[in-house]
């Protein structure tokens, strides 16, 4: 029986103390603690950023400042599964925007400076010499899938006890993540000082599950992660009725986040942000189940975002729709595609089909949360096992 949902608890500081380079936790050889259910973890960038004397930015890109936040990722061994799952792997910027959107929230309150997405970037950062920034910015990263009955949400709760080598990385970005037209990059210091570094402060979200501890309960997994098409020919020639993304298949999808518009081409090798994003390089959306089926299909990008707005009572920023199959608060109505390979009629084409405006440089993604697996209760649990079996307290 669970006796509280999500009692938070504080982990660790992560310090950011280099650019374009990845970080784990400093506890328990970068582990997630481990002793008990997960709902979600909570993750808090905060730093300062200051413009040099000259040679400083003249504007900022349309992912700001989440896109500092290059890449997040969590997996782990499944001891009981018998299996190594890397289950989340997901941009910042666009970790925000899902969970915003979820959230029912017009901006981030945690935010600072309040950011904006497409059309209005953050314009509260500071262009000026020698200016600072102090950001501070809240990620919310669930392990269930949110808006959701808790009654429905526990069967998706991370079962970390479950796991050997349950990690939590985080890839830092660079000021060419935030800003454009420097020549000499901004530096970074601890938030609102002018030494230190940029922290990542990690906090949990515990379920408790009084004396049973959870023993025996093994919930099923969301997965997220995402694919995206950069300058592919699609999107530079243009064309109507074309598949731009095949659907994974074999598990439940809930929901997917799309985002459309102009990768930036002034980042480092190793990182993406979108320099702008927009509304009107897809229409004619349909999601197909099989060939020449559609199962959904929105004329164009605005009404894919008004069905956000109808079910969560605030609309996508500008380059992001939401393709939700649970927006009526039931995981029923989730699109099961399990039986949709080497079925009894073989395998199920599954795929987005839009029209496209070609131009120069578009990229769009595609952001799966896929539930895979079903809860379960075992019966018995091997607590010879490094760590012990399946706990909750």
């Amino acid at each position: 029986m669970i006796v509280g949902f999500a009692r938070h608890e504080w982990i660790a500081d992560v310090p950011m103390s280099a650019v374009d380079q990845q970080f784990q936790l400093p506890t328990q050889g970068g582990q997630i603690p481990s002793d008990r259910f997960l709902k979600s973890l909570l993750l808090q960038y905060q730093g300062r950023m200051t413009n040099p004397s000259s040679g400083g930015p003249t504007g900022v890109l349309a992912d700001a400042p989440m896109s500092i936040m290059e890449r997040i990722h969590v997996g782990g061994y499944h001891r009981l599964r018998g299996a190594r799952e890397e289950f989340i792997d997901i941009r910042g910027a666009d970790l925000w925007q899902l969970t915003k959107l979820y959230a029912a929230t017009v901006s981030n309150p945690y935010t600072t400076p309040k950011p904006g997405f497409g059309s209005t970037p953050a314009s509260a950062l500071n262009l000026s010499a020698s200016a600072v920034n102090d950001i501070r910015i809240q990620f919310l990263l669930p392990f269930t899938p949110i808006g959701l009955p808790i009654t429905q949400q526990k069967s998706w709760l991370l079962d970390a006890p479950n796991y050997d080598q349950l990690q939590l990385t985080i890839y830092n970005a660079d000021a060419l993540s935030v800003f454009t037209g420097q020549t000499t990059q901004p530096t970074f210091a601890a938030f609102g000082s002018t030494t230190g570094n940029p922290i990542v402060r990690v906090s949990g979200q515990y379920t408790m599950f009084g004396a049973s501890r959870g023993s025996g309960y093994v919930p099923g997994r969301v997965w997220r992660y995402f694919y995206e098409n950069v300058a592919s020919t699609n999107l530079v020639t243009g064309g109507t009725g074309l598949r731009e993304y095949n659907v994974p298949r074999g598990n439940r999808i809930r929901c997917i986040l799309i985002k459309t518009g102009v990768k930036a081409t002034t980042t480092a090798a190793s990182n993406n942000a979108y320099s702008t994003l927009s509304n009107t390089i897809w229409s004619n959306v349909k999601f197909m189940l099989g060939l020449n089926k559609q199962i959904r299909f929105w004329a164009d990008f605005y009404s894919l975002q008004f069905d956000c707005t109808d079910s969560y009572g605030v609309t996508p920023d500008v380059g992001f729709g939401l393709i939700d199959f649970a927006n009526q608060g039931t995981q029923s109505e989730v699109l099961n595609t399990v039986g949709l390979i080497a079925g009894p009629t073989g395998d199920t084409d599954v795929y987005l089909q839009t029209d496209i405006a070609g131009a120069s440089g578009q990229a769009d993604m595609a952001l799966y949360e896929e539930l895979r697996g079903l809860p379960r209760n075992v019966a018995v649990v091997a607590s010879a096992t490094a760590g012990g079996g399946p706990t909750g307290s």
